[in-house]
């Protein structure tokens, strides 16, 4: 099974990333919109949602519908967005003030790549790996 290396930027202000997921502006977005299983067209200079692959995090915004119980972790949830964010080189993040959208960091739009050879099932998110600096090979590669 062969992936797509699509070259970009990694994005939190204004958005709500966690352990699992984060947002990804590609240079080139024809390269995204052409994966397979794609249901949504994204637009130059915008951002997507990645959904990572073979990461599975405990939610920072959980609920599930029961009284009884309202909510993940939160400590351990808030420890995998921490994480995930300081791989891709994110520093000095300032939250909202109950914790879920970033208003705020020392460098938004930070180098890195994926790759990817899919969508989600719901077609709206590219599922990839995803990494901080330079890419090893040329955009679009396979």
């Amino acid at each position: 099974m062969s992936y797509t290396l699509i070259e970009g930027t990694f994005r939190i202000n204004g958005f709500q990333p966690d352990g699992d997921s984060v947002r990804f502006a590609p240079r080139d977005v024809v390269l995204v919109n052409s994966l397979p299983g794609a249901r949504t067209t994204l637009l130059p200079g915008k951002s997507i949602q990645l959904r990572l692959e073979c990461t599975d995090a405990l939610e920072t915004h959980y609920t599930s519908g029961s009284q009884l119980y309202t909510h993940q972790p939160m400590r351990l949830a808030m420890a995998a967005r921490e994480r995930l964010l300081g791989l891709l080189g994110f520093r000095d993040i300032v939250w909202n003030d109950n914790l879920s959208t970033v208003v705020d960091c020392a460098a938004d739009d930070r180098p890195g790549y994926i790759l990817s050879n899919t969508f989600d099932s719901y077609g709206t998110r590219p599922v990839a790996y995803a990494f901080a600096g330079a890419a090893p090979g040329a955009d679009g590669d396979v």
